[in-house]
C-alpha cells in the first residue's frame, strides 16, 4: 500500500509540471546510454521538494521508488555515505534525484532534458 501511494504521489508530482522537455528518450535508449556514461543533457531543476522524515523511512521510501522505476528506467546510486544517500533515476523526459539526509529529510528534484 505504501509503495502504491508513493508511486501515485510521484506520478501526480511529475504530471503537475509543465511539459517543457525538448528531448524524450525511450526506456531502451536510456538503458543503453546510462551504463556507458552517456547521460542526457539536463536543463535546470524544474521541481524541488523537501519532506521531513526519518533516515530509516527515507531509505525505505527511496528504495521502493527506485525498485519500481528500474523495471522500466535506469537508476544509479550517486552518493552512499553514513549521512547522505543520493540516487538518480532517468525517465523518458527528465531525471529525478532522490536524496536522504541523516538529519531527517528527503529531497526530490526533477530536471527535464534539453
Amino acid at each position: 500500500m505504501k509503495l502504491a501511494c508513493l508511486s501515485l504521489f510521484l506520478v501526480l508530482w511529475a504530471a503537475a509540471l509543465p511539459a517543457h522537455a525538448a528531448t524524450i528518450y525511450t526506456a531502451d535508449q536510456l538503458k543503453l546510454m546510462i551504463p556507458l556514461g552517456h547521460y542526457p543533457a539536463e536543463g535546470p531543476v524544474a521541481k524541488r521538494e523537501n519532506q521531513k522524515m526519518s533516515w530509516a523511512d527515507c531509505l525505505t521510501r527511496s528504495a521502493e521508488v527506485v525498485s519500481s522505476a528500474v523495471v522500466s528506467f535506469p537508476a544509479l546510486r550517486l552518493v552512499d555515505t553514513p549521512k547522505l544517500r543520493t540516487t538518480k533515476i532517468w525517465t523518458a523526459d527528465a531525471s529525478m534525484t532522490i536524496s536522504c539526509r541523516v538529519e531527517g529529510r528527503m529531497e526530490l528534484s526533477r530536471s527535464p532534458y534539453r
